[in-house]
């Protein structure tokens, strides 16, 4: 993007290693987001609804708003979240927080469950917030909510709104089956425990509220995020088994598809998310997305020297090129 010059990521000393760096951006301190928030709730399908946790500047119109989705497991006051609103506040943007199906303790709204490739919440979304007057809007995502961005980007294709500035991805799972493979080896396997457990409780949860659709009887000893979705997730999404529902979600398939400028960020060290070498080929062919593959950085980590948030500031120099010039964009005094 022309504007856009990227800065080298320099780890933070003591944090070179991935999983220290995956550790790092969970535990260490953030910038604090503590301003008055609207929940607001949209219709996204027949009896589902998503929350959005809304901070708005005033006259919210003449602003660029970012629509930011959490990854896997987590909700709109995830700490990655939280951060990066923080930082596009402070620049003078509206924040719009999203929860995919069932996240940020929306369960009882939703008689589904979720994946990355719902991209047609994200539009029901859009559609939302182009009613109420939004003209500039700006797409990000941390791991699976990554995957998400990119899939709408892709599907609206030539067709993408206007006020559809730009995507981006950090650390997204564009490859889904490579990333669950890649969960289940070596140390990975500690974070696929916790994600395992998470599905797990969710899916009682949902046999608590729904007990006519989830049934308890199709939980087992799972070894596996795998062995998971191919029992309960592809089933109840209207898969055929795991490798069905990972090639329908992965935004791999469709990149050329996109038209807006986009932006992903990916570490080469990340423990479990894997770009294939034809999905690595498919982002560089295409002109309109920026690939930034630092050697360093973890799982959505890229703590860099001096604690600062290196992803935080290239997305906020990539939107400022992007929406240079827009009347709805208020920059930093």
């Amino acid at each position: 993007m022309d504007g856009f010059s990227p800065t080298p990521f320099v780890p933070a000393m003591g944090l070179k290693n991935a999983h220290l760096q995956t550790l790092a951006a969970a535990l260490l301190g953030r910038a604090h987001f503590t301003l008055t928030t609207e929940q607001w709730l949209i219709t996204v399908a027949s009896q589902n609804q998503v929350r959005c946790d809304c901070s708005w500047q005033p006259q919210l119109e003449k602003h660029t708003t970012a629509l930011i989705c959490h990854g896997f497991g987590g909700s709109s006051n995830s700490p990655l979240v939280i951060g990066m609103a923080a930082a596009l506040w402070k620049s003078g943007m509206n924040v719009v927080r999203y929860n995919m199906r069932n996240c940020g303790g929306t369960e009882a709204l939703c008689r589904t469950l979720y994946h990355s490739g719902m991209y047609g919440d994200i539009i029901h979304v859009i559609d939302a917030l182009l009613a109420r007057g939004c003209e500039s809007i700006i797409l990000i995502g941390f791991s699976a909510g990554g995957n998400l961005m990119l899939n709408t980007a892709a599907a609206y294709g030539a067709s993408t709104p206007p006020q559809v500035k730009a995507a981006i991805s950090i650390c997204g799972s564009l490859d889904v089956a490579a990333a669950a493979d890649a969960l289940h080896q070596g140390v990975s396997r500690l974070y696929e425990k916790v994600f395992l457990r998470e599905l797990i409780e969710l899916f009682r949860t949902k046999a608590r509220l729904f007990p006519e659709i989830f049934r308890l009887s199709f939980l087992r000893h799972f070894r596996s995020v795998r062995e998971f979705d191919n029992d309960i997730t592809a089933p109840y999404s209207g898969y055929r088994d795991a490798d069905d529902i990972y090639r329908a979600i992965s935004s791999s398939r469709w990149l050329e598809r996109i038209v807006i400028p986009t932006l992903v960020l990916h570490a080469k060290d990340d423990p479990f998310i894997r770009l294939l070498p034809d999905t690595r080929d498919k982002l560089n062919a295409n002109p309109a997305i920026t690939l930034l593959e630092p050697d360093r950085g973890g799982h959505c980590g890229f703590v860099a020297r001096g604690r600062r948030w290196w992803a935080e500031e290239m997305v906020e120099s990539f939107i400022a090129s992007v929406t240079a010039g827009s009347p709805a964009l208020t920059t930093r005094p």
